[in-house]
């Protein structure tokens, strides 16, 4: 494994190391990198979806949707579909297919999320001036903040909801434009969690109301903090050590802090491109998609980290 450069001031790099023939401490001191940079990306990936599947696995539990789900891929369920193709009928294949999609990051609105590494494969790239995904640096924007606002916040929570990730209820503040879906699109029913089978039974959805979660997060296993904050699905804020707080001061103020272009990374895929990019540490957002577009989505736990 080899460092080739960082990619901009975000702390990510750019790294040489084949993946699909790494053994398994190889593969180990890999994961254990993500973290320290927040995002790793890799060039010229083979895409051989078995090996791909394969290295992913031995990495740590894979998120798994159910099958059927018009997004899993039909020969591997651990693959989520991120395109904008369309069937025959003009149905979507893929999740988030071509709008616009604000800042968020993996399992935001499950109550517990224990996949730490999103990967990102880059089949077809479509149209590279569009599809710009943005992927903002949370652990460096945290470490930033002055004392006292790091005291304000560490004991506060948020609320999420998808609600208000699809625009229909509002944030607290400002935020940058959720992901407008309309009730007619395959999307919006795994989002509002009324698709459901014959038999009445829910099959999959994104839909909680009650997710409260700290808006300061410490990594499982890299022991570090970093903000988790996604203002496009939070709908309540509190904090128990200082109730009277000013709600608006602080949104303002985290917003302008937190998105500065000092902490985010823009990547133009090209095809062959993985971004491992840390979940507890980074968020990511994705500019509007034209062209014929598909990229290969995974999530898992690490497990091979704890290994001996």
């Amino acid at each position: 494994m080899k460092i080739i450069k960082n990619i901009d001031s975000t702390n990510g790099i750019e790294v040489n190391f084949d993946l699909l023939t790494a053994n398994d401490n190889e593969l180990q001191d890999f994961v254990k990198m993500i973290p320290e940079h927040h995002l790793l990306l890799l060039k010229n990936v083979p895409s051989e979806k078995d090996k791909l599947v394969n290295v992913i696995n031995r990495i740590g539990k894979t998120f798994i949707r159910p099958e059927g789900l018009y997004f899993t891929d039909p020969d591997a369920v651990e693959i989520t579909r991120v395109t904008n193709a369309r069937d025959n009928a003009g149905k979507k294949m893929g999740l988030f297919a071509d709008l616009e999609l604000c800042w968020h990051s993996n399992g935001t609105l499950r109550k517990s999320v224990k996949q730490v590494t999103l990967m990102l494969y880059c089949v077809k790239p479509g149209d590279t001036n569009y599809g710009i995904t943005g992927f903002c640096n949370m652990k460096q924007a945290y470490d930033d903040l002055p004392n006292d606002i790091k005291e304000l916040i560490d004991s506060m929570e948020v609320r999420h909801s998808m609600k208000a990730f699809a625009g229909e209820v509002p944030s607290v503040g400002k935020n940058d434009g959720g992901y407008k879906l309309t009730p007619d699109d395959p999307e919006y029913e795994i989002f509002n969690g009324t698709n459901v089978n014959k038999d009445g039974i829910t099959l999959y959805t994104t839909d909680q109301e009650q997710v409260w979660k700290p808006l300061v997060l410490t990594h499982p296993w890299h022991g570090k903090k970093a903000l988790y904050f996604i203002p496009s699905v939070v709908v309540e804020w509190r904090n128990p050590n200082n109730p009277d707080f000013d709600s608006n001061w602080l949104w303002n103020y985290l917003y302008d802090h937190c998105f500065q272009e000092k902490y985010i990374y823009r990547h133009k895929w090209e095809a062959g491109d993985m971004i491992f990019n840390d979940q507890y540490y980074g968020l990511h957002n994705r500019t509007e998609v034209k062209g014929d577009r598909l990229l290969w989505r995974f999530c898992t736990d690490n497990a091979i980290v704890s290994k001996e």
